[in-house]
C-alpha cells in the first residue's frame, strides 16, 4: 500500500496525488490518501473531492502502521544513543529536497510519502489516466459555461497573478516572491508575436491590481466570479485555453500542464522562488518557456 500526505492548496494536493497514484501503479498496488492534517490546517481546504479522483482516505491504523511502525529493541538501542535517519522509520518517505529523485520511483513495497513532488517527472507514464484523474466532476454552471465557449472560440491565453498569502504573510512572501509586473507584460509581449489575435483571461486572488495593472490595449477578460470554494473552475478555466501564462504558482501549473492543445504555448517564471535556494530544474516542462 502507498500512503500520500495531501496538504496544502489545490495545486499542491494534486502533485501529492499524482505521484501516489503513479507509485502505487508501478507497484501493481494501491493508494490511499492522508489528508487528517486538515484538522488543524486552515489555510487550505481539501479539495480533491471536487474531482475524478479514486483514491480512498487512510485509516488511522493504516497510517501508524506506516509512519510509526513498531520498534525494535536494536531501533531503540540506536535511537538512545541518538543515531538517525531513513534507517530507522523506512516506510516513511520524506521529501528531500524540490528537485526530482528516482528513488522515489523505484520504491517496492509499503510506504507513507510525505512531500510535495512537483515535478511531472514523477507521474509521466501515467499522465493520460492522470489527466483523466483531474477533470472537474461537475458540470460548469452558466457563467463558467459562458466563458469555456468564448475561450475554446478565440487564440485564448489564460493569465494566472498570485498575490494573496505571496503579498501579506512575511514567511510566505519571503520564500515565494512576487512576480513583478515586467514578467506579465514581457509573457504578453511574446504571446502578441507568436499569436495572430489572442484575447487574454486574466484569474488572479487581486483582481483589481491585475485591472489596474495589466495592458489595456488589448483584448482582455478580468475572470471574478469564481471564488476560493470553487476555484477547481478557475483551472478548468486556464487548461480551456489555447496558450498559458502561469505565476510561480502550483496552481496556475496545473491549469497549464492540463490544457490538451498539442500546440500551446506556456510561459513560465525564470524565479520561481523568492529565495534562490531551491533547485527549479524539475519544476517546469522541457517544452515551456521559461523568462
Amino acid at each position: 500500500m502507498i500512503i500520500t500526505k495531501i496538504i496544502g492548496g489545490l495545486g499542491n494536493q494534486m502533485f501529492q496525488y499524482a505521484l501516489g497514484f503513479s507509485l502505487a501503479k508501478k507497484n501493481n498496488s494501491i493508494c490511499k490518501l492522508d489528508f487528517s492534517g486538515f484538522s488543524s490546517y486552515k489555510l487550505h481546504k481539501y479539495s480533491l473531492n471536487h474531482l475524478n479522483i479514486h483514491l480512498d482516505q487512510a485509516t488511522e491504523s493504516e497510517i501508524n502502521n506506516l509512519k510509526n511502525p513498531p520498534v525494535s529493541i536494536k531501533t531503540k538501542i540506536k535511537n538512545k544513543l541518538g543515531f538517525s535517519g531513513r534507517q530507522l522509520d523506512p516506510h516513511h518517505i520524506v521529501e528531500k529536497d524540490f528537485s526530482f529523485d528516482q528513488n522515489i520511483l523505484n520504491l517496492r513495497g509499503d510506504y507513507y510519502l510525505d512531500g510535495y513532488w512537483q515535478s511531472e517527472k514523477y507521474f509521466i507514464d501515467y499522465q493520460d489516466l492522470i489527466r483523466d484523474e483531474f477533470k472537474v466532476k461537475s458540470n460548469p454552471d452558466i457563467v463558467n459555461n459562458e466563458y469555456i465557449d468564448k475561450i475554446a472560440n478565440c487564440d485564448s491565453v489564460s493569465i494566472h497573478i498570485r498575490h494573496g498569502d505571496y503579498l501579506t504573510n512575511k514567511k510566505t512572501k519571503s520564500v515565494h516572491g512576487v512576480l513583478p509586473l515586467e514578467y506579465y507584460h514581457k509573457a504578453i509581449d511574446i504571446m502578441e508575436k507568436q499569436l495572430q489575435n489572442p484575447n487574454y483571461f486574466v484569474f488572479s486572488d487581486d483582481i483589481e491590481w491585475a485591472r489596474t495593472n495589466i495592458r489595456k490595449d488589448i483584448p482582455i477578460f478580468f475572470l471574478d466570479h469564481n471564488n476560493a470554494e470553487n476555484n477547481y473552475e478557475d483551472m478548468r478555466l486556464m487548461s480551456t485555453c489555447k496558450c498559458n501564462i502561469i505565476a510561480n504558482s502550483s496552481f496556475s501549473w496545473w491549469g497549464a500542464w492540463l490544457n490538451n492543445n498539442p500546440d500551446k504555448l506556456v510561459i513560465a517564471p525564470q524565479k520561481w522562488f523568492g529565495e534562490n535556494t531551491k533547485e527549479t530544474k524539475d519544476l517546469i516542462p522541457e517544452n515551456w518557456v521559461r523568462i
